[in-house]
């Protein structure tokens, strides 16, 4: 079920398919194929049940960042080196 979902929502959103908006088609798409990579990993998908983040990184400080797209979170933090 979720298989069959991502891909109609794949092919809805791949940049490729959508001529004149590949910019805005790209972010979409991104979006989508991250909900599929949670969505079926059993261990993320508990995760995000539990907490409604997909991060394990609960906690961030002054390098890092972080956003929420329709329920799905992420987290980065700036590193050099």
């Amino acid at each position: 079920e979720i298989k069959q979902a991502y891909r109609r929502k794949a092919l809805d959103t791949h940049p490729d398919k959508n001529k004149g908006r590949e910019e805005e088609a790209s972010k979409d798409f991104q979006k989508v194929v991250h909900a599929f990579e949670i969505l079926s990993d059993q261990t993320s998908r508990q995760r995000y049940d539990r907490t409604g983040s997909t991060s394990q990184q609960q906690q961030f400080n002054n390098n890092g960042n972080s956003g929420n797209y329709g329920g799905f979170s992420w987290s980065f933090t700036w590193s050099s080196g």
